[in-house]
């Protein structure tokens, strides 16, 4: 019986520290983005790739992603002149793009959000890719008059983790 008592609390301190390993809490850092126009909380271990880096095909000037390159943000810094007061103009549009190019299984959010007096548009879902489902986050807004169009994905058995971590990124946006 003590044996049994020994190698049922040898395995029950395993899974604990396992778990403990596995659900590591993410540090979140500010970080100036797009050559100094904006800062955000980013992933403190996530990299960030330039438009030179970026799969070939991407549209985004810059990605940020964990080591295993399963969770990203990635920032599009278009050429399109915006202004604030047009930020809700975008809304449907944006929504409609979503729904007819990705297959949408869960529709969780759409609206405009105001951070630092800064309006930004924010739709997050979940969306299925071939046979992998994801969760996203995209936002978009004016910098220094340009539209900036973003995507935060990531698997969906990591969205419990992720969803608040990638509301804490939006909510952190700061124009300088």
């Amino acid at each position: 019986m003590n044996r049994i008592n020994s190698v049922a609390l040898l395995l029950l301190t395993f899974l604990m520290t396992s778990f403990a390993y596995i659900h590591q809490e993410v540090e979140l850092e500010v970080q100036a983005v797009l050559d100094g126009r904006m800062e955000m909380l980013l992933p403190k271990n996530f990299k960030a790739f330039s438009e030179d880096e970026v799969q070939e095909g991407a549209t985004a000037n810059v990605v940020f992603e964990n080591e295993a390159q399963t969770i990203s943000l990635a920032l599009n810094y278009a050429t399109a002149q915006v202004k604030q007061e047009n930020i809700p103009d975008f809304q449907e549009s944006f929504a409609g793009s979503v729904k007819a190019g990705y297959n949408v299984l869960e529709w969780k959010k759409d609206e405009i959000i105001e951070v630092d007096g800064h309006k930004i548009g924010l739709m997050e879902f979940v969306a299925k890719d071939k046979e992998v489902e994801s969760y996203f986050m995209m936002f978009y807004t004016d910098v220094a008059g340009r539209l900036l169009i973003s995507t935060f994905n990531s698997p969906r058995e990591n969205m419990e983790e992720w969803a608040p971590l990638a509301n804490k990124m939006v909510n952190s946006i700061k124009m300088l």
